[in-house]
This record gives structure tokens, C-alpha cells and sequence, in this order.
């Protein structure tokens, strides 16, 4: 298994923000899964719900892709 992760957090800028933009602040901890060509990533930030995750996997398209060039 092949698992590559990163953790990051981009300030505490939740304090110059209006209620309705979404915050940036807090911890980021994703996990990028080649073997199952998945992402898993959760969101920590002591003022917003403490636990959030989401997990992106790919899904294989059965049809012909089409590009269109201007």
C-alpha cells in the first residue's frame, strides 16, 4: 500500500471574516491512497464542529471524453 499524507494549517484568519465566507483557518490532514485512487481529508477547528471528513474516489467514465478547442 502506497499512502502519502500531508498536514497543514493556514492561520487563524476566522477573526477578519463575515459569517457568510467560509473560514480557512484551523488544520487540514489529507491522505492521498494511490492503490485505491482515493483522498481522504479532515478539517479540525476549535470554533467550527471539531471533526469534519470528506473522501473523493475516482469513478471510471465508460464513455469517450470529448475536447473542443476556440
Amino acid at each position: 500500500m502506497c499512502c502519502a499524507g500531508a498536514v497543514w494549517c493556514l492561520g487563524d484568519s476566522h477573526t477578519s471574516l463575515t459569517s457568510t465566507e467560509p473560514s480557512f483557518a484551523g488544520f487540514y490532514y489529507i491522505c492521498f491512497q494511490q492503490s485505491k485512487a482515493s483522498i481522504e481529508g479532515y478539517y479540525y477547528h476549535k470554533l467550527s464542529e471539531w471533526y469534519q471528513s470528506i473522501e473523493l474516489e475516482h469513478v471510471p467514465e465508460k464513455a469517450v471524453s470529448v475536447y473542443q478547442f476556440h
